[in-house]
C-alpha cells in the first residue's frame, strides 16, 4: 500500500497513477492535508499534476500486511531539534494523529555539537520548546530521546579528539527527558563512550 499525502491546491486536479489511473480533485475552501491510499500489489508510484496550481507532496509511505516497523520519510528539514519550531503546527498534528504512534523517538545532538551550536542555555530552552510541542500535540504517546552519537573532531595532524560539546549536549538532553516525563538512550555510552569512534 501506499499513501501519498498531498498539499491541496483549490480549483485543482491530481492524478495518481499506479496500477489503475485515478483523478483525484484536491479541490478545498482552504489548504490542508490531503492522504491518498493504494491498496494491491505495485512498485512503481507516479503522480501528475494538472494545470498550474502548486501542489506539495509530502512523502509515501509503502506497507504491508502484518507486523513490522513502518518509516514515513516526508523529507522535512530536520537535521538540529530546534529545526522543528517552524514547522506548521496544524499540519504537524495532522500528520502525528494520522500515523497515531505509540512511541515518538526525537534522536539529534550530533549535528548541534559542531560549532555553529548556540550556547547551552538556549539549546535547552530550544530542546524543551520541542519536546514540550510534541507533548502537547500527541499526549498520549510515549516519547524518547536518544543521546548524539560520537562525533569526533578532527585536529592539526590528524588526531581525532572527543567534541566536549558531545557530552554537555547529553547531559542537557537527559535532564530534559527526565523533567518532561520522555525516556532517555544514551547512544554514546552504547557506542563505547568518549572516543569510542577513534578507536573502532
Amino acid at each position: 500500500r501506499a499513501r501519498a499525502s498531498r498539499w491541496i491546491a483549490s480549483a485543482r486536479t491530481a492524478t495518481l497513477a499506479g496500477r489503475t489511473p485515478q483523478k483525484i480533485s484536491t479541490r478545498a475552501s482552504k489548504r490542508g492535508p490531503l492522504w491518498l491510499t493504494l491498496e494491491g500489489p505495485g512498485s512503481r508510484y507516479e503522480v501528475q499534476t494538472e494545470g498550474d496550481g502548486p501542489v506539495r507532496v509530502f512523502g509515501v509511505s509503502i506497507e504491508r500486511p502484518g507486523a513490522g516497523v513502518i518509516v514515513d520519510a516526508f523529507g522535512i528539514s530536520g537535521a538540529k531539534a530546534r529545526d522543528q519550531l517552524p514547522w506548521n503546527r496544524a499540519i504537524h498534528k495532522a500528520h502525528l494523529d494520522r500515523a497515531a504512534p505509540d512511541l515518538i523517538v526525537l534522536e539529534y545532538g550530533t549535528n548541534e555539537s559542531g560549532g555553529d551550536l548556540q550556547n547551552m542555555t538556549r539549546y535547552e530552552r530550544d530542546l524543551r520548546r520541542v519536546v514540550d510541542r510534541i507533548r502537547a500535540l500527541r499526549p498520549d504517546a510515549d516519547c524518547l530521546l536518544m543521546g548524539p552519537s560520537e562525533w569526533p573532531e578532527k585536529r592539526p595532524g590528524g588526531e581525532l579528539r572527543h567534541r566536549r560539546r558531545t557530552s554537555d549536549i547529553l547531559n542537557v538532553q537527559k535532564r530534559v527527558a527526565g523533567s518532561l516525563g520522555c525516556g532517555f538512550f544514551d547512544t554514546l555510552a552504547f557506542m563505547g563512550g568518549p572516543g569510542s569512534m577513534s578507536r573502532w
